[in-house]
């Protein structure tokens, strides 16, 4: 049975994160995801990816996850749901990997491999940008109640 791990990127580091660690699990079929992309605009890396011969990810897609307007933007969400649960329903990955564990899509897509009994591990890519200089945003009350809070009435 074959190996399939997921690959969340929202930037170049984190690309470079998942292609080096994909690089180096030749035994798994590497799948890499984009998100948090504007949804109207055209996401270079995208493209290069895509062209990319020696690539170590059989598949590479792209989920925007900017979306303006508050009504479209919870319509778009139930989109990327559905789209999230699709893809982990069809791969069933043994591995989801994520440069920021604080996105909906993993923590997403980490709910669905759980609900379909799958023992999917979650991995954190560390790029190191707040592991040692923090966030101030992520320990304010706002932040860490009342966003959260929001997200979870919002989204489900």
């Amino acid at each position: 049975m074959t190996s399939h791990s997921v690959y969340f990127a929202s930037t170049i580091l984190h690309l470079y994160a998942a292609a080096s660690i994909a690089a180096e699990r030749e035994y798994e079929t590497a799948h890499l995801i984009f998100i948090d992309q504007p949804e109207d605009q055209e996401f270079p890396l995208y493209s290069l990816v895509q062209q990319w011969d020696s690539s170590p990810f059989s598949s590479v897609k792209l989920l925007p996850g900017r979306f303006k307007g508050i009504i479209n933007k919870l319509k778009k969400r139930k989109q990327l749901f559905n789209s999230l649960e699709n893809i982990i329903s069809d791969l069933k990955p043994n591995n989801i990997f994520v440069g920021n564990d604080r996105r909906i899509e993993f923590q997403f897509s980490m709910h669905i491999a759980k609900s379909l009994d799958l023992n999917t591990q979650g991995h954190y890519m560390d790029e190191g940008t707040f592991t040692y200089v923090g966030r101030k945003a992520s320990s304010s009350f706002s932040d860490a109640i009342i966003d959260n809070w929001l997200k979870k009435l919002s989204y489900g």
